[in-house]
């Protein structure tokens, strides 16, 4: 323990951070790419080109820019742009191929980047070389981040950028040198332009410095430069969005328009995510009514979430109806409305007669689906059924310590708030969970924007808990008088 001791004393010195323990990073990094890009060539070689995996989504972050350099014209919104001005001239220099390459490496780079300046947060906000450490330790070593790398998805450079714009406000705090806050605004900017849930950064961080600036109020000159300096690139490319899409649809978009499901599909996932289940139609409870693979006696709930309104012939009734409508009827649309009509209804009815259900312990539920969710699905293993000895371990292991992270992150976070002054820091990872909850989309991969700050929260945790343990065995050896 105390060679560890030493070698953290000796490699971290405030915000400096020593080239050994980057190179470690680098090679955790790197070791974690090879493994994901080796697993997806052999389980699911389909989805993989070259180091860049596709899935499902990958199309629609990328087919809009292709088709522009191609020629074809931008007058749609189908994602936010963050993507574009990186991937566009990679594009048009390279095609296809060598553009989705060169972004894995990019998101490789700039999640290495990230990890360093995580444990740096971790310094700023304790002061402390062994929670910097451990924050960089748990961030690194743990694999849910850092498979989405590889693949053609925003969460890994929206979560470093997140990373990145937090930190610069922090260091802008604590050094008091404006120029920070211009390079924290264009950080976040950039990471709700890679995903929209960015904005509760952008506006807790906002209000933080004009609430600070407000307290300790000396000189307007003085606080108006730095929320000017924060305000510049996020109103600036905030402000060229917004006009672009008003040129395109004739509409105030800030945010790219929600997808287009059926009215029906949205209720029934309204109505699941009200009993606390999964909203998903290809992995949760949503599954049974909006797919047809499950069969109806296998229904995934309890009789609890019935009410006095409707049982579960009800509900065999609604699953039934939607399904009909998957069909090409002329009557389509008529049905469609006639099952959001039904389960509006069923959840109404559900909220009236069991409110505490509703508003308390199924939210409970739905968080802890979100920090401990039934399978690690980020492994690109076969099934399980087909998994040997050593995969099991290792996706065992790889799901245990991320749910001991989230667990720990949890209690760290509400002991955060307590006893530290910097509530900002607390309240952005709160604020996103807070609407990931409340709009009842749980799927694991949106907690990617969340995971870093619980590394953050686990490893000051550990540190404090750690030290009462130190502190009450050197009581134990103090002689009674």
């Amino acid at each position: 323990m105390k060679k560890l001791y030493g070698f953290i004393d000796n490699n971290i010195k405030g915000d400096y951070i020593s080239n050994k323990i980057i190179i470690c990073i680098l090679l955790v990094k790197l070791i974690y790419l090879i493994f994901f890009v080796i697993c997806h060539h052999i389980y699911v070689p389909e989805d993989i080109s070259g180091l860049f995996v596709s899935t499902g989504d990958t199309g629609s972050y990328f087919r809009q820019i292709e088709n522009w350099i191609g020629g074809a014209s931008l007058n749609t919104i189908s994602r936010m742009p963050g993507i574009y001005p990186i991937y566009g001239p990679l594009y048009f220099l390279g095609g296809t191929f060598f553009a989705r390459n060169m972004l894995v490496i990019i998101q490789f780079g700039v999640s290495v980047i990230s990890i360093v300046v995580l444990g740096k947060i971790g310094m700023q906000l304790f002061n402390n070389k062994v929670i910097a450490f451990s924050t960089m330790l748990l961030y690194a070593l743990s694999s849910f981040v850092s498979n989405f790398d590889i693949m053609g998805m925003m969460d890994s450079l929206s979560v470093s950028t997140l990373i990145l714009g937090v930190y610069f406000f922090l260091l802008c705090k604590n050094k008091k040198e404006n120029k920070w806050l211009l390079y924290s605004g264009f950080f976040l900017i950039w990471s709700f332009f890679f995903r929209e849930i960015g904005i509760f950064a952008i506006l807790i961080i906002g209000l933080t410095l004009v609430y600070t600036e407000y307290k300790n109020y000396t000189d307007f000159s003085i606080s108006f430069k730095k929320i000017l300096f924060f305000g510049l690139p996020v109103f600036l490319f905030f402000s060229i969005w917004i006009i672009r899409n008003y040129i395109v649809t004739h509409k105030f978009q800030p945010f790219r328009p929600p997808f287009s499901y059926s009215a029906g599909t949205v209720a029934i996932r309204d109505l699941v995510a009200g009993w606390g289940g999964y909203y998903s139609d290809f992995d949760g409870e949503a599954e049974w009514f909006l797919n047809d693979h499950m069969k109806e006696e296998d229904f995934p709930f309890s009789d609890k979430i019935f009410t006095s309104y409707y049982s579960l012939d009800s509900l065999i009734h609604l699953r039934r109806s939607y399904l009909n409508t998957l069909g090409e009827t002329s009557s389509m649309n008529s049905e469609d409305k006639v099952v959001e009509e039904m389960a509006i209804r069923f959840k109404k009815s559900y909220i009236k007669e069991k409110p505490i259900q509703f508003y308390v312990f199924n939210k409970i539920k739905l968080y802890i689906k979100l920090i401990i969710p039934k399978s690690y699905g980020t492994m690109p293993f076969p099934s399980f059924q087909q998994m040997n000895f050593s995969q099991i371990l290792i996706k065992l292991g790889f799901w245990t310590s991320y749910g001991l992270i989230n667990i720990l992150g949890t209690i760290g976070l509400i002991i955060f708030l307590i006893k530290r002054s910097e509530y900002w820091f607390a309240l952005i990872p709160l604020a996103m969970i807070t609407f990931i909850i409340a709009m009842g989309i749980v799927e694991q991969r949106y907690f990617c924007p969340m995971f870093p700050f619980y590394c953050v929260f686990t490893s000051y945790l550990v540190f404090i808990s750690a030290q009462k343990i130190r502190s009450k065995k050197s009581m134990e050896f103090i002689p009674i008088p």
